[in-house]
């Protein structure tokens, strides 16, 4: 199976894996920007991306980004039949600028395989133990 990229920008670098058993590959931006707190931008990495048929590719924070920049990467995912530019969506949550710079790794690739099951409505749901409990529904401990 392969990654298949196209570069849109002369700086652009190839997806990268750090190790050989990394489910993301790192994306690297082609631009800079200083982000103000809380605000938010589109990154572009300079690249379009081709899943092979019956996959998309999701895209994530690597480890890194929040716990040491304060940048919170928002996933996105990318549809087989798309073909556009990339970009990383970022916020700034530290309570002063962050500078990011050409060549930071801020997000990482995924590949996924896509299903589409067929929609259909109906009367009533089958029970469950959980029902329509949601947050908070099994207790603090």
């Amino acid at each position: 199976m392969k990654l298949l990229w196209k570069r849109l920008h002369p700086h652009a670098v190839a997806p990268t894996y750090a190790h050989v058993s990394d489910a993301g590959a790192d994306l690297t931006l082609v631009e800079g920007a200083r982000l103000w707190p809380l605000q938010r931008k589109d990154l572009p990495v300079g690249i379009a991306v081709e899943p092979p048929l019956g996959y998309f590719y999701d895209i994530r924070p690597r480890s890194s980004t929040l716990r040491k920049r304060g940048l919170l990467v928002h996933q996105g995912t990318i549809d087989n039949g798309f073909r556009g530019p990339l970009f990383v969506y970022v916020m700034n949550l530290r309570p002063w600028p962050v500078t990011v710079r050409p060549g930071d790794r801020l997000a990482q690739i995924v590949m996924l395989r896509s299903t589409q099951p067929v929609v259909e409505e109906v009367e009533e749901l089958s029970e469950t133990p959980r029902g329509a409990g949601g947050f908070g529904s099994t207790g603090l401990r």
